[in-house]
């Protein structure tokens, strides 16, 4: 997206929410991260707080989730899974059962640095029994099982 185009965006996408979403889901990764870089340059303003400010409910957590590149999108959630209000084991389940053991490297590395916590040690506060045993091994996977 040009600059015409991210002030197109501007312009049209902050009074309609649908606009928003339609617009960021037919972006891959690359491009949206691009939007965010070209929009700072413009507006010397982060996206994320804009969209943020001006967006709300399940559209806004969604979309916030959306301008993360997969890994921070995946330690986002996971940590919301195992520190939000309600801890839901499943989604960590899934977020680390469906990741290669490089793609988990990259989760622990990232997680660490976003929330100056271990993911090894909240999957060992918040879970138990079986779970925590699949889970732990998961997370002790390296690059040599690849």
């Amino acid at each position: 997206m040009h600059r015409d185009g991210i002030t197109r965006f501007v312009r049209i996408s902050f009074c309609n929410n649908r606009t928003v979403a339609n617009i960021l889901a037919d972006r891959n990764a690359t491009q949206r991260a691009l939007i965010q870089q070209e929009y700072k340059t413009m507006y010397a303003e982060d996206l994320d707080q804009r969209l943020s400010s001006e967006l709300s409910g399940d559209l806004k957590g969604a979309v916030l989730l959306w301008m993360h590149d997969p890994v921070r999108r995946d330690a986002t959630v996971v940590r919301q899974a195992l520190r939000g209000t309600i801890v839901n084991l499943r989604i960590a389940t899934e977020v680390l059962c469906s990741s290669t053991p490089s793609q988990i490297q990259q989760l622990k590395a990232v997680y660490h640095a976003m929330f100056g916590a271990y993911v090894e040690h909240d999957i060992e506060r918040q879970a138990s029994g079986d779970h925590k045993k699949v889970l732990s091994q998961r997370l002790s996977q390296t690059h040599a099982h690849t």
